[in-house]
């Protein structure tokens, strides 16, 4: 079955307003707690948000007593048949500085576009995703 073949058209309300099905998916990145990342992409994919997701784990020192760990995760809108792009993305603290040397790759700090804001350990910890768009070595 082919990509066309596999679509669906929905009509939504009075105004006919049609709605069809893509190849296009929702897929979700795990996310490190460092203070920059570098994550490969489908090209065009969309950021859709950021948020902690509760994942059962084995041996982890900082797993909860259910043996669950928190994971900052991000959901994105890809078309996986895309070649990957590297994205730069930047993590800060509420509290921490945003400025970084000017020595190194992530010194655009005025090119960041906010992301979203997710918060670990009941809210003790609260941390800021931004994009770097762009990046060139």
């Amino acid at each position: 079955m082919t990509a066309e073949e596999n679509q669906q058209e929905v009509v939504l309300g009075d105004g006919g307003v049609r709605v069809r099905t893509t190849t296009q998916r929702i897929w979700k990145y795990d996310l490190p707690i460092v203070s920059h990342f570098t994550l490969e992409l489908p090209k065009g994919a969309r950021i859709l948000d950021v948020q902690v997701q509760r994942k059962k784990t084995t041996n982890n020192l900082f797993a909860q007593p259910d043996g669950t760990v928190e994971v900052p995760c991000l959901w994105a809108i890809v078309e996986p048949a895309n070649e990957k792009e590297k994205r730069h993305f930047f993590l800060r603290g509420t509290g921490q500085s945003v400025l970084v040397a000017a020595s190194n790759k992530w010194d655009a700090m005025y090119h960041l576009n906010y992301v979203g804001t997710f918060q670990l350990h009941n809210g003790e910890v609260v941390m800021h995703l931004f994009e770097v768009p762009s990046v060139t070595a």
